[in-house]
């Protein structure tokens, strides 16, 4: 969590596996391997190529056991910022499933979640929050709400 959530500081989002969303073929399984993937976007539109430079990971990261989705851009909104070209796609709430709150989460971070999922179409989502175990180098996710 500590890599993704800003030292703690952030939040990490669950989504529900079950969900059509992931179970297409666009949604990988990333391949763990020490061989780089050679891939030149430029004039390349063949999927296989694009899915095997896509889903490819030093095996360095292999605990972490991820999932990639490929997105045509057709299907996203694209924002401008801080000068450069992002692109988001919207994510209906019955993809989600919980919300853990880092450790070191600030207050007004905890209160917001909190708030957003008090009334629909959050309130289904689980929330828990990363406590520090007072006897072990552990660390707890409990179930808060």
């Amino acid at each position: 969590m500590a890599h993704y959530a800003t030292s703690h500081k952030g939040l990490v989002i669950e989504f529900d596996e079950t969900a059509q969303l992931f179970k297409q073929d666009s949604f990988l399984k990333v391949d763990y391997n020490i061989a780089r993937v050679k891939y030149n976007p430029d004039g390349c539109d063949q999927r296989e190529k694009v899915e095997l430079f896509a889903k490819r990971k030093s095996q360095d990261w292999q605990y972490e056991q991820e999932y990639r989705l490929i997105v045509d851009l057709d299907h996203t909104h694209r924002q401008v910022i801080d000068g450069q070209a992002m692109f988001f796609m919207d994510v209906k709430p019955a993809f989600l499933k919980s919300v853990t709150i880092g450790l070191r989460a600030s207050e007004a971070t905890r209160s917001e979640i909190m708030s957003l999922t008090d009334k629909a179409p959050l309130n289904h989502l689980h929330i828990f929050q990363i406590q520090v175990d007072p006897n072990e180098f552990k660390l707890h996710r409990i179930r808060i709400k």
